[in-house]
């Protein structure tokens, strides 16, 4: 037996996937921008406490940008086929389950390296 959403249903999923495919770009271009900061922060043979946090939220967050992506595409996927909503949605959520373990991650590195920042640690290598 298979469930079809109404068309109501469906253009609050191709919102929600138009909306996570915004949030995707933004994540992959702070990501890249993090990045780039934290190459050019570079200062002679050791890497500052700032370099090294815009270093691993650069990479966290591209990383979330690309796993954000297969969710987008399996909620449009809810609305633009048949016969498969109820199959294509649940793909959607578990794709998006790993995004939020990795930005989980990403905001307690972060936080301890806040902390590790707010006890004045010029260098942390």
């Amino acid at each position: 037996m298979s469930y079809e959403f109404s068309a109501d249903h469906n253009k609050t999923m191709i919102s929600v996937s138009t909306l996570a495919l915004v949030l995707a770009s933004l994540f992959i271009i702070g990501g890249i921008a993090g990045f780039i900061d934290a190459l050019v922060d570079v200062r002679g043979d050791k890497l500052g406490t700032y370099a090294i946090v815009q270093l691993i939220q650069g990479i966290l967050q591209f990383g979330i940008g690309v796993l954000i992506i297969p969710a987008v595409l399996s909620f449009r996927n809810v609305a633009t086929t048949e016969g498969s909503d109820i199959k294509n949605l649940m793909e959607g959520l578990k794709k998006m389950g790993k995004t939020f373990y990795l930005l989980a991650l990403m905001l307690m590195i972060t936080i301890v390296l806040g902390i590790v920042g707010i006890f004045g640690t010029e260098e942390l290598l």
